[in-house]
């Protein structure tokens, strides 16, 4: 049997025991969830779990249960300490390889879920081993096309490795929950950060706090009019497709992407995939003078309706044909202050009564020429805030990227404790 790369030792440093392999139903049973669903949910009572939360709310571990419920259930169905959960179905095999343990007692757990109990493995470290060393095979094992299944007799055959020695148990699970514990501060710390700038922004453009001269002397009070006075140019390629300019569908490389809805989210582009359209002559022949520069603000316009980002570097960008550039008029308005601007709750909100459609709201320009907003007179005064706002994003930034390094910290651990 392969041995982790990563063991603990007693404390005077002898080996613990090789870890043993089993299947995972010889070792544990189950019980499907209450039948409740979320009609039931309510804002007090009992704490509740459905399974649809272990993959959008829940993490490997579950110490804080945010669901009420005032229904009553037997008590095979109320959680004990150390239960490890897993849906039974979900839209993806991907979605329902994972697993929560519950360090709660009392919990009602509800819905399409496995309630997996054991005497043999402390449930934190069942469930690191479910969702990082067998991940894969669950996969394997989900059955079903617009909706996946797992079925116990398939699951129960799953074969996991995992210390035997209840000491060395007690000690990985001590490990993570300090780890997962500094992860939650920090992602804690970028959410105080993410609501103080919310926070910052609501009292700056509803004008409850304004900045003053370097002198101590007061701006002039903020415009009020129609949000295109202030723009000198849209770069709009909606309805500009390949054939219309002339090209082929298959000049387009496929692995380059435009800047589009998919990558410009709120306050920032996500560089995470290739946005880049690396032909010369094609990236010409498609932006025909309506080049990129550097700052300029970028607005989608539907799927999703309202990010706004800047063009981050000198590189060369297209734009999709839901994605949108705005040139702003130097003297009325700078780039950086029309970003915030557009990303303001007063302006979001404006821009959600002047949209259009079903599912998939949209604003067109038609719609943009009726938007009316308020802003600082003085470039100056713009300047300022902008510069305040960017502060916080800069903090933000930082505090994500010391998320990101916790994260790929876990991951690689993770990588060498449980293969």
């Amino acid at each position: 049997m392969i041995e982790p790369k990563l063991r603990f030792k007693r404390d005077d440093g002898t080996e613990y025991p090789a870890w043993e392999a089993n299947q995972l139903g010889n070792i544990a049973s189950y019980l499907k969830g209450a039948p409740l669903s979320k009609s039931d949910i309510c804002d007090d009572g009992t704490p509740l779990i459905l399974y649809g939360e272990l993959y959008t709310t829940y993490g490997e571990v579950a110490t804080d249960i945010v669901r009420r419920t005032k229904k009553t259930v037997s008590d095979e169905y109320l959680s004990r300490v150390g239960d490890v959960l897993i849906p039974t179905s979900g839209e993806t095999p991907e979605e329902i390889s994972t697993a929560t343990c519950v360090m709660v007692p009392g919990v009602i757990l509800a819905g399409d879920l496995y309630i997996v109990r054991n005497n043999v493995l402390n449930g934190c470290v069942l469930s690191f081993i479910l969702n990082y060393q067998v991940n894969g095979d669950i996969t394997k094992i989900a059955q079903g096309k617009s909706i996946v299944h797992l079925r116990w007799d398939d699951l129960k055959k799953i074969v996991i490795k995992y210390p035997f020695d209840i000491e060395e148990q007690q000690k990985i699970a001590a490990f993570l929950s300090d780890l997962d514990a500094v992860i939650s501060a920090s992602e804690a710390e970028v959410a105080a950060l993410e609501q103080q700038k919310k926070s910052a922004m609501q009292k700056i453009f509803s004008q409850e706090v304004r900045f003053r001269r370097d002198n101590g002397t007061e701006y002039p009070e903020w415009k009020r009019g129609k949000f295109l006075d202030l723009i000198l140019k849209i770069t709009d390629f909606r309805g500009r497709t390949p054939k219309k300019l002339g090209m082929d569908w298959s000049e387009v490389p496929t692995n380059h992407r435009a800047l589009s809805a998919v990558n410009v989210k709120k306050g920032y582009i996500d560089k995470s995939i290739d946005v880049h359209y690396g032909d010369e002559a094609l990236y010409q022949k498609w932006m025909k003078g309506n080049e990129l520069y550097l700052g300029q603000v970028l607005f989608t316009t539907e799927a999703p309706m309202g990010n706004v980002a800047q063009v981050p570097d000198t590189e060369k960008y297209i734009l999709s044909q839901r994605t949108i550039a705005f040139t702003p008029k130097k003297d009325k308005i700078t780039d950086t202050f029309l970003k915030y601007l557009l990303l303001s709750q007063f302006t979001q909100k404006s821009l959600e009564l002047l949209s259009t459609g079903g599912t998939a709201q949209g604003v067109s320009q038609k719609s943009l020429a009726q938007l009316v907003v308020e802003y600082p007179c003085c470039i100056e005064e713009q300047q300022k805030i902008a510069d305040f706002l960017s502060s916080f994003d800069e903090a933000i930034v930082l505090a994500q990227q010391e998320l990101e390094k916790w994260k790929l910290l876990k991951k690689g651990l993770m990588q060498q404790m449980f293969v």
